[in-house]
């Protein structure tokens, strides 16, 4: 069985929990949800984007304030 996981946010603790989740054996794709470019994960830019991903595991990890916006679009798809 293998998971895949979104993290949106790639500041410090974006990146740490990208790092983790990435050294977690069940988890074979990490992707990160960042204006941010090269990053050493795969990279998409827009909300819009997550349904297709479809991941098992979501982190957020923007800025606080965004949180609630952002939780209730996840609740949507």
């Amino acid at each position: 069985m293998s998971f895949s996981a979104l993290v949106i946010g790639y500041g410090s603790i974006g990146k740490r929990h990208a790092d983790i989740l990435n050294s977690i054996d069940i988890i074979t794709k990490v992707t990160v949800l960042s204006s941010q470019s090269d990053l050493p994960y795969t990279t998409i830019k827009s909300f819009d984007e997550i349904p297709k991903l479809d991941p098992n595991y979501i982190v957020i990890a923007s800025n606080t304030v965004l949180h609630h916006e952002q939780l209730v679009f996840l609740e949507k798809y």
